[in-house]
């Protein structure tokens, strides 16, 4: 048999051992995937990059870049980028829950960039502020002043009568050497302190007159000072909710993107 009778016999031998399949095989996906994917450690560098870097280098340091500047930050942008791409193919970006939880913050603010902002119609604030009133309206808080005479005494009603009148003609606690106490308190306290019914008619007082209540025990002297507390101005509140329900919207609007990346995923769970 001559030599290339031999060559042609033991070819055919080896084309038929299914060791030699299976690495035909695999530099056959080897050469398929460096074709369409390209080499892993091959990484372009565009046009764009040196102006840019550029740009930085100028923006931080208040001035052009020398040469050597701009070559030192081309050549720090290298290795970074080179030990980026090389954490990727070891797959530590998929193991290391520090990595995990940045990249889920970064897609995220991504949604809320690419989030419509509309502007929130006059429905759109009544239902906003419907849903959400306890976020701008604050408790009530009462300060007022108030003078108490005992039942027991029988001049008490009287005596109170006489310093009512004197008090609303302008008259000084002090003047009339009556004690007073001024507090300053949410309804629940003034119920608390003088009774609910004393307490209905106090916070309905217009600052500054005195007026007559009563409990079972004693009977009461009392103006109101100030109120503190409630919705802002209506000015005040539209600003605010304006803000606040745009806000609203978008991070609704960033939801239902989530939701949709979600949905694009199947999720298979093994082990059970």
């Amino acid at each position: 048999m001559n030599n290339q009778g031999f060559w042609s016999s033991r070819t055919g031998r080896l084309l038929r051992e299914p060791m030699v399949h299976f690495f035909l095989l695999g530099a056959g996906v080897f050469l398929a995937h460096r074709i369409v994917v390209g080499d892993p450690r091959r990484i372009v560098i565009g046009a764009g990059l040196r102006p840019d870097l550029e740009r930085q280098v100028r923006d931080q340091l208040g001035r052009p870049p020398t040469p050597d500047e701009l070559t030192a930050t081309v050549q720090t942008w290298k290795r970074d980028e080179a030990l980026y791409y090389e954490a990727l193919r070891l797959g530590l970006d998929r193991d290391d829950p520090l990595v995990r939880n940045f990249l889920v913050d970064r897609i995220r603010e991504h949604l809320w960039r690419q989030a419509p902002t509309p502007e929130p119609t006059d429905g759109d604030l009544d239902r906003w502020f419907a849903e959400h009133r306890g976020l701008y309206e604050k408790p009530l808080v009462y300060e007022f002043e108030y003078a108490v005479f005992p039942r027991s005494d029988p001049a008490a009603e009287k005596q109170r009568e006489q310093r009512a009148r004197a008090l609303n003609a302008g008259a000084t606690p002090a003047s009339l050497d009556l004690r007073t106490v001024v507090a300053k308190v949410e309804r629940d306290g003034i119920e608390a302190e003088l009774g609910k019914e004393a307490a209905a008619g106090i916070v309905a007082l217009t600052i500054g007159t005195w007026r007559l209540f009563e409990n079972t025990q004693r009977l009461i002297l009392a103006r109101m000072i100030g109120i503190e507390g409630g919705l802002p101005a209506p000015a005040a509140l539209r600003e605010r909710l304006l803000v606040d329900c745009k806000m609203g919207m978008q991070q609704q609007a960033v939801q239902r993107a989530v939701d949709a990346i979600v949905d694009r995923y199947r999720f298979e769970e093994r082990g059970k």
